[in-house]
């Protein structure tokens, strides 16, 4: 089952989220920016063409230890980033081998700067240098989300001294529900929730629970941004009638930045 939805052959509660996306290159840009970070990731980049450039080009025949080292990580990127779902963990094994690839090309260039254009050793080891110091960087500013209050919680909370219990509030169907149980806070039973089937095929039907939704609740609140941003930008809206609803229903609260 769980192979299927990754296929696009089944359908998941998350499957709206992955609509959309450009195969291998959505995938390999959320690898190379958000899970190696800006300045590796860029090397990352420079380093895998500048190996396979030097395979190309080789005239003697190619070692085999360097084949497997460049193929195996293009290999996986370009399998699982075909994927429907193209999650970042999915390419994984390749990003051992893309940090030897982007070592050997660092201390390469250090060696040959030295050789051929006589830099100073500030110099030469300057971008081995920027590189570890940035993605040591990198590497804190993430393991900070485990120091500063999750934002849920922190949602939560203000939910809790901002909103009135019994007021009305509006979810989007596979959301996650504000406010989370927290110990010493009131219970989320204090509120009135309603969920919208933001996801169904559009219908008279699915029109009417808009609108009730909408007339029912005080507030609407998003805990992520898996349906907003999993939509049809405004030229598929504009071809389609059927999205036009959506897009009136969401219009007006996302371009004031009024939500949660």
């Amino acid at each position: 089952m769980m192979m299927n939805t990754q296929r696009g052959l089944a359908e998941a509660w998350t499957s709206p989220e992955w609509a959309l996306r450009v195969p291998v290159a959505y995938s390999f840009f959320n690898l190379i920016l958000r899970g190696f970070g800006l300045v590796l990731g860029v090397t990352t980049v420079l380093a895998l063409a500048s190996a396979i450039t030097r395979l190309v080009l080789m005239r003697r025949s190619r070692p085999t230890w360097q084949l497997y080292l460049v193929g195996w990580p293009l290999l996986v990127v370009f399998v699982n980033g075909r994927l429907f779902m193209q999650e970042v963990r999915l390419l994984l094994p390749a990003a051992p081998f893309l940090i030897l690839i982007v070592t050997f090309f660092l201390v390469s260039l250090m060696r040959s700067s030295g050789r051929a254009a006589k830099w100073p050793t500030w110099a030469r080891i300057a971008p081995l240098t920027i590189v570890l110091i940035a993605t040591a960087a990198s590497g804190l500013a993430m393991t900070s989300i485990f120091t500063s209050t999750q934002t849920r919680i922190a949602a939560t909370q203000w939910i809790f001294e901002n909103v009135p219990a019994g007021a009305g509030l509006l979810f989007e169907a596979n959301d996650v529900l504000l406010p989370i149980p927290i110990d010493g806070y009131p219970a989320q039973s204090d509120y009135a929730i309603t969920t919208l089937p933001i996801y169904d095929m559009d219908s008279d039907e699915k029109l009417d629970q808009l609108l009730a939704g909408l007339t029912a609740s005080d507030f609407v609140i998003l805990s992520s941004n898996r349906g907003y941003d999993s939509s049809p930008g405004d030229r598929e809206v504009s071809n389609d009638r059927a999205l036009l609803r959506i897009a009136a229903y969401r219009g007006p609260w996302l371009r004031s930045g009024r939500h949660l």
